[in-house]
């Protein structure tokens, strides 16, 4: 973390014009911003986790809703995407 430390960024919490909240994150865009979940998970974490020979499964924890969807809607769209 000496090499590359945490970015401080502000967003908005849960809504786009929700609170806004601070976080430090340990990876970013080469812009040194939040990265998009959809560019992280397709280009990033799912080959990550094939060349580590971890199945995309749901059963072994490979798969989270995003943190802005409230947890019913994040349920609805876990059983809509199977």
């Amino acid at each position: 973390m000496t090499a590359y430390p945490p970015v401080e960024v502000t967003l908005p919490w849960l809504v786009l014009d929700g609170k806004a909240t601070t976080a430090s994150l340990l990876m970013t865009s080469r812009e040194r911003k939040a990265l998009s979940r959809n560019y992280f998970n397709s280009y990033l974490w799912r080959p990550a986790l094939g060349r580590a020979g971890v199945p995309d499964l749901r059963e072994n924890g490979c798969h989270a809703c995003d943190t802005s969807t409230p947890a019913p809607r994040c349920m609805k769209a876990r059983r809509s995407r199977r």
